[in-house]
């Protein structure tokens, strides 16, 4: 019976031996098989920041070129904002000009005035009023002899 058991243990302990040894294989396998696939999906994830940092360099440009052009027009556009404004403001300072009464008076015509105030209507003035006409190189004082007013049509 000691021989048995002996031989029994014997056995077992080759058994297990035998079992640790493919435990350590099975698990150098693993161990090769999850080193493997990490690598493999590292190299997806170093594709997909590659991927990723190109379509951020993309856009960027993109939209620093989009800048560029926005810059460019919003110049152009204040530059023709103030050029239309200057053309209008000069058109409206020819228009001041024109009708300023130093330069009105030098065309022929003249104002009246009669009580300090200017004569618009012939019924504004009287028979004996004090006018004062001025024109371009000076003025004029009258007085009202007579008035003729005329019929509108």
């Amino acid at each position: 019976q000691a021989a048995l058991v002996t031989g029994l243990r014997k056995d077992t302990r080759l058994q297990l031996l035998n079992n640790s040894q493919q435990i350590r294989q099975t698990g150098l396998i693993f161990r090769k098989d999850v080193i493997s696939f990490l690598n493999r999906t590292q190299t997806g994830i170093d594709l997909n920041i590659f991927q990723i940092r190109r379509g951020f360099k993309q856009a960027s440009a993109a939209f620093a070129q989009y800048v560029d052009l926005s810059q460019v027009r919003l110049i152009s556009s204040i530059v023709n904002y103030i050029r239309n404004n200057r053309k209008e403001l000069e058109g409206i300072e020819k228009n001041i000009g024109l009708m300023d009464p130093k330069n009105v008076l030098k065309r022929g015509y003249s104002i009246t005035i009669v009580n300090g105030n200017v004569l618009q209507k012939v019924e504004d003035a009287n028979e004996g009023d004090i006018l004062e006409t001025i024109l371009s190189d000076g003025d004029i004082v009258s007085v009202v002899k007579k008035i003729n007013k005329t019929e509108k049509s």
